[in-house]
Parts: C-alpha cells; sequence; structure tokens
C-alpha cells in the first residue's frame, strides 16, 4: 500500500504539473532521503545507520536545513522554471542503486 500510494503521488504531480503549468502554476515533488526523525528512531539501529552511511556517498544523514533549503528555492521566483520535477535529496544514496 505504501508503494502504491508513493507512486501515485508521483503521478499525480507530474499530472497537475503539466495541467497548471500553463497558468504559471508550477508543481514539484520532495523525495528526501534519511533525515533522523521521531518516526523512524525505533529503526534506527547502530547496524542499520552504519549500513546507511555505506551506501551514501556523503556519508552521513541529511540536515533540517537541508530540506527547508529546497522549499526556500521552490517557492521563490527563481524556480519559476521548475516544473514536474522529483527532487531528491538523499546524499548521493539513490545513485548508489545504479
Amino acid at each position: 500500500i505504501y508503494s502504491a500510494s508513493k507512486a501515485a503521488l508521483h503521478n499525480f504531480s507530474k499530472n497537475l504539473a503539466r495541467e497548471y503549468g500553463d497558468r504559471n502554476i508550477t508543481t514539484n515533488i520532495l523525495v528526501p532521503g534519511f533525515f533522523p526523525a521521531e518516526q523512524n528512531k525505533k529503526i534506527l539501529s547502530e547496524e542499520r545507520i552504519k549500513q546507511i552511511f555505506s551506501q551514501t556517498p556523503m556519508n552521513r544523514f541529511g540536515y533540517p536545513n537541508e530540506l527547508t533549503g529546497i522549499v526556500n528555492l521552490l517557492v521563490s521566483d527563481n524556480s519559476s522554471f521548475i516544473n514536474g520535477s522529483e527532487l531528491v535529496i538523499d546524499g548521493g544514496y539513490c545513485i548508489t542503486k545504479i
């Protein structure tokens, strides 16, 4: 169910971007990697953290300001031509899978 709902959100954001782009309404989606949060403390054992870091070129978790920086960009006029994008903020984790 989680994967299906995630895929639906990605598809929905692209459809919104296509539908409303001619009105200068942009729609993008953030794809965050590992950021320490209250809800994932239970699953972040020392072993799991080592595993995540070994697969993350930046060898660390993300910091909250690294997400807010992207959000600040997207709500500014500087992102007026970013539309239908999936912005991955994961320290390079996803590129280790190619």
